[in-house]
């Protein structure tokens, strides 16, 4: 079996066992090669779309993970978009998110303190 294929099958096999992925140190100790070499295997990996690397240090994810979350999400009614690979749910977007009133919509008394009112352009 190809080293390719022995640190995917590793890869498979910790992150069935421990719900999340190994370190870089733990897929070269796994297959024998050192750290540098797992680190450009696991490059080649993410390049040919057989892993996802996000970041952190135990940043891979199998492809099988995100095609779950992404089927999870729309069970939900979660909107994902497939192009960008990140999700909203638009019924909680509708609206403002924040309240917010700019300072050049705020306008004081000649003292600078006082009333606060809204001027035209405003809120």
């Amino acid at each position: 079996m190809s080293l390719r294929l022995q640190v995917l099958d590793f890869i498979h096999e910790y992150i069935a066992q421990w719900r999340h992925s190994p370190s870089l140190g733990e897929i070269a100790a796994a297959v024998g090669v050192r750290r540098q070499y797992a680190h450009q295997i696991v490059g080649n990996l993410t390049a040919s779309g057989l892993l996802i690397k996000i970041p952190g240090p135990r940043g891979l994810r199998l492809p099988q993970q995100r095609d779950e979350a992404v089927q999870l999400l729309r069970s939900l009614g979660w909107n994902v978009d497939d192009r960008a690979h990140e999700a909203t749910n638009r019924r909680l977007m509708e609206g403002p998110a924040i309240d917010y009133t700019p300072p050049s919509a705020i306008k004081r008394g000649s003292s600078g303190h006082g009333k606060i009112r809204r001027v035209e352009g405003g809120w």
